[in-house]
């Protein structure tokens, strides 16, 4: 599960996430949850998730 704008989504298989990422709806940061986890975790810290999300494109940065 994905928490989006702070709601639980999902459940998400692997490839959905993949597509996440590379829209920008899943990164680093995104807090995630599975069955056997004791509370919410940034996803950038789950060793399975790291993998996908280090082909993330980095996000373009604001010019001010």
């Amino acid at each position: 599960n994905v928490a989006v704008n702070g709601q639980p989504t999902g459940p998400f298989d692997l490839n959905v996430l993949k597509q996440m990422v590379t829209t920008g709806q899943f990164t680093t940061e995104s807090l995630v949850w599975k069955a056997g986890m004791t509370e919410w975790q940034k996803a950038g810290t789950i060793g399975e998730l790291k993998e996908i999300l280090a082909n993330a494109m980095p996000p373009i940065p604001i010019e001010n």
